[in-house]
């Protein structure tokens, strides 16, 4: 898919979010119904869904597109004046002093190096890069504030009463909580962009160079503090002149130009015999190649490397969501299953939740661990029974939390840790029993432990005086989804337990 139709799904997404869900469902439905496509290609049959859409309104989708195109642009430029004036500035030459060649290799070179070396490290799976000192801590505080800057500004925005920039605020979260999903999407597109400012920096150095070689008379020197001897200094310029010297070594500084273009400052002189501004001037055929071998070369392969791998993970973007599986059942299946974990609009009183049928085969999955919540007075035999006829899977274990016993939370959630299992998790918990700052501790740090994208469905339970399952008050149903949507953790989905469906 398109980086455009994923923002358009998840904005539309966002927005049935706040609609009917009835009115929903039918509407996904009838779109269903006329896709003539494979139904297991889910990528065509969401671009089929956004197309019947997009036909009655503009989505933001092409906004994005319009301001990255914009943004590409600006940053070209401005990296483009930012090269050639950094350029300029170091080859300045006012015929007082000649230009050190140290410090244009520092700068085109060696900070090109390290650039290079923390791109190559923040290539490394997320377990290593946070062992790094400074790369780790480095991206965790950009991570950090990034999501305060967003969370910050959706509730800023939400003092607002305006429906629009409510609905403006709503966004903003949906951006946070989407990371899980979308972060190597995110990761490579931060990568083009930046590999393009680094491209266009280093093309601004080269025109710059060739203006001022071409028409101004410059001297090079070099010259430093330390006590580093001509034939010291020859060997470490070979050892810089190595991307190119398998095509020219006549390019590489001899040790004679070496030797004559030491200048010290106190004498203000030439350590060698000037014979001419020639050999002054020797200097420009190694300054251009490296802005090429370490910039404009580099940079190109980079870039291009970015561009292709943002393209092939667009292209098989994992579309793999609580709301996401909501709205491909919404489409291939008649019955109305879940709705997003996001707010909902007002229902009416005494209104109940609507059963779902969950369809294991989606989830890929045999069996469950079943987390029984509170109080909740359930034999293991009724819990299994229900889990086997309405999700179709086997339990594999059942456990409870939410007593009294913290401790024992504790040790549960430290368990957790130490598996590697993927099967859903099926938190069983009273739907009366308003979700208080304990579940939401408690499913918050669960997360923490388990992997980032095993599925945590939320089944709410509602015993009737028989101890029977019924189904659960709309209103209650209501008050979980607003509740957890606050974790913003886009694979938790909260469905109704109830004994009517066989």
């Amino acid at each position: 898919m398109k980086l455009s139709e994923i923002i358009n799904i998840e904005y539309q997404l966002y927005r049935d979010a706040q609609s009917g869900m009835a009115d929903v469902q039918e509407r996904d439905r009838k779109i269903g119904m006329s896709f003539t496509g494979p139904i297991e290609d889910r990528a065509a049959m969401f671009r089929f869904w956004l197309k019947n859409l997009m036909d009655k309104e503009v989505f933001p989708g092409s906004w994005f597109d319009s301001i990255l195109t914009f943004l590409r642009y600006l940053i070209f430029f401005f990296f483009l004046i930012s090269g050639a004036f950094t350029c300029a500035g170091i080859l300045a030459y006012d015929g007082s002093q000649p230009v050190n060649i140290v410090n244009f290799i520092a700068v085109f070179a060696g900070l090109n190096i390290l650039l290079y070396l923390l791109f190559i490290l923040n290539l490394l799976p997320g377990s290593y890069r946070k062992r790094i000192p400074l790369i780790g801590d480095f991206y965790r505080l950009a991570g950090f504030l990034l999501r305060r800057i967003i969370v910050a500004a959706g509730r800023r925005l939400y003092k607002n009463r305006t429906k629009s920039i409510r609905f403006v605020s709503g966004i903003f979260h949906r951006i946070e909580s989407r990371h899980i999903i979308y972060k190597n999407i995110e990761r490579w597109l931060l990568f083009s962009i930046t590999q393009l400012g680094g491209f266009a920096f280093s093309l601004g150095a080269f025109i710059s160079s060739i203006y001022l070689i071409t028409f101004s008379d410059i001297a090079f020197a070099w010259n430093t503090t330390l006590d580093v001897s001509p034939q010291f200094f020859h060997r470490v310029i070979q050892i810089i002149s190595a991307p190119w010297s398998i095509f020219n070594a006549d390019i590489i500084p001899t040790l004679s130009l070496i030797e004559s273009t030491r200048y010290f400052r106190l004498d203000g002189a030439y350590s060698g015999t000037q014979g001419n501004a020639l050999t002054a001037g020797g200097w420009w055929h190694f300054l251009l190649c490296i802005i090429i071998f370490y910039g404009l070369i580099p940079r190109a392969i980079l870039m291009t490397v970015s561009n292709i791998r943002l393209h092939l993970l667009t292209r098989k973007a994992p579309l793999l969501s609580a709301e996401l599986d909501s709205l491909y059942r919404r489409l291939t299946s008649p019955v109305y299953l879940s709705q997003s974990v996001e707010s909902m609009p007002i229902v009416k009183r005494n209104e109940r939740a609507q059963s779902a049928v969950f369809d294991s085969k989606e989830i890929n999955a045999q069996s469950c661990m079943v987390i029984v919540w509170g109080e909740a007075e359930m034999e293991d035999a009724q819990i299994k029974r229900i889990i086997s006829s309405q999700f179709r899977w086997n339990t594999h274990d059942i456990v409870h939390a939410g007593g009294l016993d913290n401790l024992q939370d504790e040790e549960l959630l430290n368990d957790f840790e130490k598996g590697a299992q993927t099967e859903p998790i099926l938190f069983m918990a009273e739907s009366w029993e308003a979700p208080g700052r304990a579940v939401k501790y408690f499913l918050k740090h669960l997360r923490t432990k388990i992997q980032k994208e095993r599925r945590i469905i939320i089944g709410l339970i509602n015993l009737d005086h028989e101890k029977r399952l019924i189904a659960p008050a709309l209103a209650d149903w209501q008050n979980w989804h607003e509740a957890v949507a606050r974790l913003n953790d886009p694979f938790i989905v909260i469905e109704p337990v109830t004994e009517a469906q066989k």
